[in-house]
């Protein structure tokens, strides 16, 4: 190949690697990004193989570090008759050193095809980091795994697209919350691989059922004996999606999905990237909604606030990510009518008891350094400073705004622009729809360490905390005057 000698370096260089993985790969052609094919028979439907197309860039392959124990091999413990070939269909040699890392013995960079099979066998082991929905399971003719328990991966390569085709039994479908491919229903792309690994997918003679809002996305799937609560979960989700939408002046373009299978195996569920997975013993209901409806609730909100809304620092503002969110989600679950008043102010209730019982201690701002200490703190905590904010800025506004202004604020500065929001830009913003400066709310209940005094602020709306039966509870005061209940009508959307 003549090389003009005006080609700037850079393109040289980049010229040589290309023909130099070129010539290395005249059996298959030279690839940039991984592209796994996953293989699932009905005839045994814990057995799933997995070929790749794996660009290497250094000599090492992976598979997720996370959340294996007490397995000593790590989620390799699964992979069985893993195989590497070069472009010539010479075998690579794959040095395995422990806890699913591999040492590739090719020359540099070039393409290998890998293939391997993974036994569904995760939910058999006891594992103290997660339970049997949170890692792989297969049972009444479906399948779910998370990414991390199937896939390897190339160390160096983790911003990279990715796609994966899925290779299905006649009359299976596949719900996963990578984005489907224009071309092929079954080729999906995913954007890196935190989000291949940090993902659950979900597959079989599935029932799914979608939700769409704009350019947002909500697929509830389940195994066949969900049907009727994919239904159920399908139509409270609607109102609630909705309700947020225009609540918040719009939805992000995005995707979520909600996986659900009824097992004796565990109870329980696991939020990954833009997925839920969930295992009832029974088919859900009304009467169970608090051990799936509040949850879901709020993971759908972080569409919102978390995913659209997104900070540049993290910890600093946990409280506001999952607190807010925990109210605005509870607070929508009451206005759409998928829970009493009652029911909300018993939930505000145990925000207000596990709040006084942790504060002080540590600022809302500070705990977010150590997010699984400070779990309560940060949810609990983060809820209610939204509802002393929401009762703050309706005492300033003559109840005609709330904390819902703030979020629609936020979702309008931060969201729609992809814009990341800082710890003052909360201030700023709150302070804006209130009219007036609220930096002193927030030095002392949030970065601070005051505690709130969230009796003055329940009073504020006609209400007050006692105790009945050994739980506390919240009720309206009998003497509650007008103007308290006008605006406790005004927090609950009542008016």
């Amino acid at each position: 190949m003549p090389i003009h000698k005006y080609v700037p370096l850079k393109i040289l260089v980049a010229l040589l690697l290309l023909q130099s993985c070129h010539s290395q790969n005249k059996g298959f052609a030279t690839i940039t990004s991984p592209y796994y094919t996953v293989t699932i028979s009905e005839d045994n439907i814990r057995k799933v193989g997995v070929e790749a197309m794996l660009p290497l860039l250094n000599d090492t392959l992976y598979m997720s570090q996370s959340d294996f124990s007490p397995l000593p091999g790590g989620y390799a413990t699964f992979v069985h008759d893993l195989k590497a070939i070069d472009n010539k269909g010479n075998t690579v040699t794959l040095v395995p050193i422990g806890k699913g890392i591999w040492k590739v013995g090719a020359p540099l960079p070039c393409t290998i095809k890998l293939t391997y099979n993974v036994s569904i066998e995760h939910d058999t082991v006891q594992w103290a980091v997660s339970a049997a929905f949170a890692r792989a399971y297969a049972l009444d003719h479906v399948l779910f795994f998370a990414g991390r328990t199937i896939f390897i991966a190339p160390k160096g390569g983790h911003t990279s697209k990715i796609k994966i085709h899925f290779n299905l039994p006649k009359g299976w479908d596949v719900a996963t919350p990578y984005a489907v491919s224009q071309d092929d229903q079954d080729t999906f792309q995913v954007e890196n691989l935190d989000q291949l690994w940090s993902n659950g997918n979900f597959t079989g003679r599935i029932v799914k059922e979608e939700i769409n809002v704009g350019d947002l996305k909500v697929i509830v799937a389940g195994a066949p004996s969900m049907q009727k609560g994919v239904d159920l979960i399908k139509n409270s989700l609607t109102k609630i999606v909705n309700s947020y939408k225009s609540e918040m002046g719009g939805a992000p373009a995005g995707k979520l999905v909600i996986m659900g299978s009824i097992s004796t195996l565990q109870q329980g569920g696991e939020t990954f990237k833009n997925s839920i997975s969930l295992m009832f013993f029974r088919a859900p209901d009304m009467y169970d909604k608090g051990q799936w409806g509040y949850l879901l609730a709020h993971e759908v909100f972080h569409l919102w606030n978390g995913g659209a809304i997104a900070p540049a620092d993290q910890p600093k503002v946990e409280w506001f990510a999952e607190g807010f969110t925990e109210y605005m989600s509870k607070l929508t679950a009451y206005r759409t009518g998928f829970i009493t008043e009652a029911e909300f102010l018993q939930q505000l209730a145990n925000c207000r008891s596990d709040y006084l019982r942790r504060a002080g201690k540590i600022s809302l701002v500070d705990a977010g350094v150590e997010k699984g200490v400070n779990y309560g703190l940060i949810y609990n905590g983060g809820m209610a400073a939204a509802f002393a904010l929401d009762i703050e800025v309706r005492k300033k506004t003559n109840n005609k705004k709330g904390l819902i202004d703030i979020m629609r604020k936020m979702y309008s500065k931060f969201g729609k622009t992809n814009l990341a929001y800082k710890y003052d830009d909360i201030i700023a913003v709150s302070s804006e729809v209130a009219g007036t400066d609220l930096s002193g709310f927030f030095s002392s209940y949030v970065s601070g360490l005051r505690v709130m005094p969230l009796d003055k602020y329940l009073a504020c709306a006609g209400l007050e905390a006692d105790v009945l039966n050994g739980e506390t509870v919240i009720q309206p005061k009998m003497n509650a005057t007008a103007q308290m209940k006008e605006l406790l009508n005004g927090v609950l959307g009542n008016e």
